[in-house]
């Protein structure tokens, strides 16, 4: 292993913060252009901040889609034996399908 998990989890939580912060931004226009249904202004405002969110949420979903996969790649394999499923060679589909398994949350409401 290249890269200690604290490294590998520290960028994901950054590039995850760069998700949320285009997001927050986008909804800042939103919020603008309901606000420029009584002052113009606001309206020239929100378009802008709409196009500026737009470029930067679609530039972070990238890096952040990017990040996951290269970690899923890197660490699936390590991840399915410290789980206890059975991984020989190459990290399937079935073993993937295995850890979803493995981690999923038991449904709300019982």
């Amino acid at each position: 292993m290249a890269r200690g998990a604290g490294a590998v989890r520290a960028e994901l939580v950054e590039a995850r913060e760069k998700v949320d912060t285009a997001f927050r931004l986008l909804g800042w226009g939103v919020m603008y252009l309901l606000l420029g249904v009584m002052w113009w202004p606001a309206l020239v405002i929100g378009g802008c901040t709409l196009a500026v969110a737009g470029r930067r949420e679609r530039g972070a979903l990238d890096a952040f889609a990017t990040l996951v996969e290269a970690a899923a790649d890197v660490h699936g394999r390590d991840l399915a034996l410290c789980l206890g499923i059975p991984c020989e060679g190459a990290f399937t589909r079935e073993t993937g399908a295995a850890v979803t398994r493995a981690l999923q949350k038991p449904p709300h409401g019982g």
